[in-house]
């Protein structure tokens, strides 16, 4: 038996794929939203309605929002009053207000399979602009920033018109597209200890269109002025010994400290900068040491310290770096000879940081042996894996300094009696 379909069939057929393909985009891509503030709870609510009921386990899933403040996360919560109605609650407790949120269903699940709702749109509560903090309003750096920190989005042809400074200088945005947040800087240094006032005039107008009602004054101070009250070594100081710190304090807490001129450790406490160079001083050398301190407050000041070391004249000597190795340098006044290793017995912790010279010699063991005034022996690595002096024929000592055997000759017959070692 044929099948006959009329043509009345096929359109009555068409038409309801028809229907249903208008149905499916009218359901799949409308929301009616619905925002209210809830200023107390510094709260928006926003109620999305569906056409269709939804999956509520899974279709919040493929919802996002954003922030009009760039890199800002924005914090909600959500609550399905049935499967028609979600309800997301933004918390803009402290964070900026009355400011626009992107949001977007991207194929959210309906409870119906295959049906799913895809949905783009803005979410605008507005509120009167209002200051609320400024900072640092005590111990203000003289070269700025000063922050103020407004509740919503400001205009800025109108933060340029209302707020002004009886100091000269301007205002721009504290980060680029983040009008919340704006810094004033200062055309010049300002005084220190000084009070500035800040006066914002009413009519200052939001991002969105609304505008302060009042007239607001308000005030900072400065920081006072960041000196150096000590400072090691003097500038102009002639004979500084080799193994010396550079130290500096000033008469505020100090928050960084940069050092040129010289590699090394910086170390700040409290008011204090402490600077521990990576090696000693070269003898005889003059060094130009450029310091620059900033303060808590960040304040700067720079300083620069010109002096000269110690001349030990041509006479060897030893640097040690206290490490696993130990590095060694063998050193000819000034010049460097030889970089050597040696490894220390003891912790090293238990190494004296000190300067040294040496007490006794012998070479009468055929394995050379030097004495520190320590007492601590330098001496090549036994036969064995253990340093037992007993066993080995070599005095007892506090602890050691163990060189290769081929090293520990030229040592010896290079170093002249009573030596120096400095250890840091």
């Amino acid at each position: 038996m044929a099948l006959q379909i009329t043509f009345k069939q096929m359109r009555r057929f068409a038409l309801t794929i028809v229907s249903l393909l208008m149905i499916w985009l009218v359901m799949g891509h409308f929301i009616w939203v619905k925002t209210t503030r809830v200023d107390p709870l510094e709260q928006v609510n926003v109620d999305c309605y569906f056409l269709t009921p939804m999956n509520v386990n899974t279709a919040i899933n493929n919802f996002k929002i954003t922030s009009e403040i760039p890199n800002d996360t924005v914090d909600y919560e959500y609550k399905w009053h049935s499967p028609f109605h979600l309800r997301v609650l933004i918390s803009e407790k402290n964070k900026p207000q009355g400011i626009e949120y992107r949001y977007s269903f991207n194929k959210a699940k309906a409870l119906i399979p295959p049906f799913t709702v895809s949905k783009k749109g803005a979410i605008l509560t507005r509120v009167k602009p209002e200051l609320i903090t400024i900072s640092p309003n005590k111990n203000a750096p003289t070269t700025g920033p000063i922050l103020l920190q407004f509740n919503t989005p400001i205009l800025k042809e109108s933060m340029q018109q209302k707020v002004n400074c009886d100091a000269a200088g301007h205002f721009t945005p504290l980060k680029k597209n983040d009008y919340t947040c704006w810094q004033f800087i200062p055309s010049n240094p300002l005084q220190h200890q000084k009070s500035y006032q800040i006066t914002i005039e009413a009519g200052l107008k939001g991002v969105h269109g609304l505008t302060s009602d009042s007239r607001k004054e308000i005030t900072f101070s400065t920081a006072p002025k960041l000196i150096i009250t000590d400072i090691y070594p003097l500038n102009g100081d002639q004979s500084v010994w080799l193994s010396r710190n550079i130290k500096l304090t000033a008469n505020q807490p100090i928050k960084d400290a940069k050092i040129t001129g010289i590699k090394g450790e910086t170390i700040i406490d409290q008011n204090t900068v402490l600077f521990i160079p990576d090696r000693t001083f070269t003898p005889a050398t003059n060094y130009n040491i450029k310091v620059t301190i900033t303060s808590i407050y960040n304040e700067t000041v720079e300083k620069t310290i010109n002096y000269r070391t110690t001349d030990l004249g041509n006479k060897a000597w030893l640097e040690i770096k206290a490490g696993t190795p130990c590095q060694i340098w063998l050193m000819q006044g000034h010049q460097e000879i030889k970089k050597i290793e040696g490894w220390f017995t003891k912790d090293l912790a238990k190494l004296p940081r000190v300067t040294m010279y040496e007490a006794h010699r012998s070479n009468s063991t055929a394995k050379p042996w030097i004495r520190l005034n320590t007492d601590i022996l330098i001496h090549s690595f036994p036969h064995t894996s253990e340093d037992n002096h007993h066993a080995i024929g070599l005095p007892q000592t506090y602890s050691c300094i163990l060189l290769s055997p081929q090293v520990m000759d030229q040592l010896y017959a290079t170093l002249s009696k009573g030596f120096m070692v400095i250890v840091h």
